[in-house]
């Protein structure tokens, strides 16, 4: 019973839960960056150009995003609105040389339609196979209208280092609260 006791003890569940909130603060201060520059990107984009899936006009307008080192990817997308929810199709994607490779494209396609129909702006961050993880804000690229013609994906890598640090500090709370209600059991009370 008293090791259960210094397992469970104040200080340790008060350090875990500051470390915690500092890692989702992280994350959630990346994330809005990321919206940001979508938003900026957006609004930048010619409308026309999405809706005619001019790619030239669609990359002109992107490239500097990437070569300033504002974002690591910025994905283009064309949105056709239709009976059900919207139908987004991928027409450009700009990223920098330095960016992993490992990514899968169904969040970026999902987080996408999710913005096209009116939902969130952010998605979890996609992990990467050699290692970090990306953070993806995004914003609808609308016409004079007010209408969705399509959405813009921002995209910024969170380093091995840092990425692995802020999950593992959000994973050992988890753990640490599905321990808690272990804790009876454990030590026999």
């Amino acid at each position: 019973r008293s090791s259960t006791e210094k397992w469970f003890s104040q200080p340790i569940d008060d350090v875990l839960t500051a470390a915690t909130r500092i890692a989702q603060d992280y994350y959630r201060e990346r994330e809005a960056t990321v919206a940001g520059h979508a938003t900026r990107i957006a609004r930048a984009i010619p409308a026309a150009a999405v809706e005619a899936g001019d790619l030239a006009a669609v990359r002109r307008a992107i490239e500097g995003e990437v070569a300033e080192g504002r974002v690591g990817l910025v994905e283009v997308y064309r949105s056709r609105a239709g009976a059900g929810p919207p139908d987004v199709v991928a027409l450009v994607a700009v990223e920098s040389p330095g960016l992993p490779l490992g990514r899968v494209r169904a969040p970026a396609d999902d987080l996408a339609a999710l913005v096209a129909g009116g939902g969130t702006d952010t998605w979890a961050p996609e992990p990467l196979d050699g290692g970090g993880e990306l953070v993806r804000g995004g914003a609808a690229v609308r016409d004079a209208s007010g209408r969705v013609v399509g959405v813009v994906l921002a995209s910024d890598y969170l380093s091995g280092e840092a990425a692995t640090h802020a999950r593992a500090v959000i994973e050992a709370y988890q753990n640490r609260s599905q321990l808690r209600a272990l804790r009876r059991p454990i030590s026999g009370v």
